[in-house]
């Protein structure tokens, strides 16, 4: 089907994740193969992904996550109409925070 070529082949994902005392951490992957170049600015490419969530006490929590570690430029959608690339997906970027609970 002609929709499929407009999505990548294949995903694949993995985490690696570290939970001791007041720290939780989390290295996550997804792996993009197989796709199609008269649609996708690159047959393959890989997203990495970091949360760190410290615990000062029970109720104040303070994270970070950074989303696409490497800055890699790449597109998880396509159209036929405006060629390779029309589509891209946001760059490195993060998000720091505190969670109060009362």
């Amino acid at each position: 089907m002609l929709i499929n070529k407009y999505r990548p082949k294949n995903v694949y994902g993995f985490h690696l994740t570290y939970d001791k005392d007041k720290w939780f951490a989390d290295l996550a992957c997804t792996i993009y193969s197989g796709n199609d170049t008269k649609y996708f600015s690159s047959s393959s490419f890989n997203i990495w992904d970091l949360a760190i969530n410290y615990h000062f006490n029970k109720d104040i929590l303070v994270y970070l996550n950074i989303n696409n570690i490497t800055n890699a430029a790449y597109e998880t959608k396509a159209l036929a109409t405006y060629g390779p690339g029309a589509l891209p997906e946001v760059g490195r970027n993060f998000m720091l925070g505190v969670k109060y609970s009362f």
